[in-house]
């Protein structure tokens, strides 16, 4: 970024007055996991000597909750920059872009949406961040970029601009061919106009269409204003309509709440779930919120060991005895060139290996003898239990097989569903009439090296539930990954 603003600065343009400006440089984000780290970003360039009297400009969002916050930041940023002799920023305030990409991330990583519920919260929040915005010692320090193709929007930001005195800092930003009547208006009663059109060179000029059918895609949806501005004039069905759109935003600007939906803290104890008939994906860890990267320099902390500290010994486990092994495996840390052991596993002689065998045939804890029931609810307390491992399962995963932190992070949250997998399905099959069910025996797992975690589990788990399906008319067992298609209850994840 700094050697953007650096070649803005250093290849200036003259204006349509014949003054030699630098060119600006507004950042946009399209998506919530890019919002915080481009806003401290920004601040961080910006805050250098060198650009102390360049002006840039950043985006605010008005469909994230979290946008109010935002503001409130970049006021404080821009006020503190000015005070101390440096040049002015600007805001561009949008309603939003990626909602359709959004849902889908939150739902696949088990998130809440990080987007207003509705389009009227959205209208509300871009009018009171608005209002706020055009107050005079606000808009000096902060100019704003009105976008937007609503007429009614519009308006009201051009009245209450010159009402409050702040005109002079104020843009309005549309994109090029969607409402040029509108911006022609505009031009007409005197006002700054700023044209956006994407720029490529030909051979990317798919690049260029896909951008603007998209943007069409989304400022002609059902409820938006462009839908309805065709032939639209005052005092028909679609004028009040549009109208009451306006004034139920306006009824909501400034009791409207500005929480932000994402605030999962990998910081706090691990929330047990309980045992449900109906399973529910764990959800990943949000690692763009501030908390939890705090979180995961705790769990670097935790793990990163010097040639100096002894390796932890990691006994063997024959029955309810553990045993520490002469003969012991050494684990390098592969993050840090394999110069650091950061474990010695005890490995087993074939007398123990067959006094673990002896043992497990026998079943001195009685475990074939559990009922369906109680092991669903010993599963998902296995569940939570790897929930609140979750840090240490990572920074083991990362010392031991090299795995970035989000490879071990979608580990983890995939062996906790399996946990409750498993026997949440077998109770559906349970009350099957022509299914049977019955132990596997003894099995012995090798986990592969770049899944430690979570395949192991998978055929841990599937075990465990207890589980061999053996009617060939209503069920089959999938070899890739163990999980059962059966009667159309259940499906592979391998499909």
């Amino acid at each position: 970024m700094c050697a953007l603003y650096q070649k803005a600065i250093d290849f200036p343009y003259v204006d349509e007055n014949g003054v030699k400006r630098s060119k600006f440089v507004n950042l946009d984000m399209e998506e919530y996991k890019d919002a915080h780290f481009t806003l401290r970003l920004f601040k961080e360039v910006l805050s250098r000597p060198e650009f102390k009297n360049y002006s840039a400009g950043i985006v605010v969002q008005a469909y994230l909750p979290d946008a109010y916050e935002f503001q409130t930041e970049l006021l404080d940023f821009a006020k503190a920059r000015m005070a101390d002799g440096g040049a002015p920023l600007k805001m561009r305030l949008v309603k939003g872009c990626n909602l359709e990409m959004e849902t889908v991330i939150s739902s696949l990583r088990g998130w809440p949406n990080p987007v207003r519920t509705s389009k009227t919260e959205v209208d509300a929040n871009y009018l009171h961040i608005l209002e706020w915005a055009l107050l005079p010692e606000n808009a000096k320090a902060l100019h704003v970029g009105v976008a937007s193709h609503n007429l009614f929007t519009i308006a009201y930001a051009y009245l209450l601009s010159r009402k409050l005195g702040s005109a002079e800092y104020m843009t309005f930003e549309m994109l090029e061919g969607m409402a040029d009547h509108v911006w022609r208006a505009q031009s007409q009663l005197g006002n700054h106009v700023i044209l956006y059109a994407p720029v490529v060179k030909d051979e990317h000029f798919l690049n260029a269409v896909s951008y603007l059918v998209r943007r069409m895609d989304e400022n002609t949806a059902p409820d938006n204003f462009l839908t309805h501005s065709f032939n639209l004039k005052p005092g028909t069905d679609t004028w009040r309509f549009l109208q009451n759109q306006f004034e139920e935003a306006y009824k909501m600007k400034d009791v409207i709440t500005h929480i932000p939906t994402r605030t999962q803290n990998r910081l706090h104890r691990y929330t047990p779930v309980p045992p449900a008939d109906v399973m529910k994906n764990e959800p990943d860890t949000d690692f763009d919120l501030a908390q939890n990267q705090e979180w995961v320099r705790n769990i670097f902390a935790k793990w990163k060991k010097s040639p100096a500290d002894s390796p932890e010994i990691i006994p063997l486990q024959i029955g309810a005895e553990t045993v520490v092994c002469e003969k012991r495996h050494k684990y390098m840390d592969r993050c840090q060139d394999d110069e650091v052991c950061v474990c010695e596993m005890s490995q087993a002689d074939a007398g123990q290996v067959m006094k673990i065998l002896e043992i497990a045939e026998k079943d001195p804890a009685g475990w074939r003898k559990t009922t369906l029931q109680e092991r669903h609810k010993i599963m998902y307390e296995a569940a939570n239990r790897l929930g609140e491992m979750r840090g240490d399962l990572i920074g083991c995963m990362c010392a031991v097989t090299g795995k970035t932190v989000v490879e071990g992070d979608v580990e983890v949250s995939e062996g906790i569903d399996y946990a409750r997998f498993y026997t949440t399905s077998m109770k559906q099959f349970a009350e099957l009439p022509d299914v049977d069910i019955a132990p596997k025996g003894t099995i012995l797992v090798i986990s592969p090296w770049n899944f430690p975690c979570a395949i192991l589990l998978v055929v841990l788990w599937q075990d465990v539930a207890g589980g061999k399906y053996c009617d060939s008319e209503t069920g089959y067992c999938c070899r890739s990954c163990g999980m059962v298609v059966c009667q159309g209850i259940l499906g592979c994840r391998c499909a």
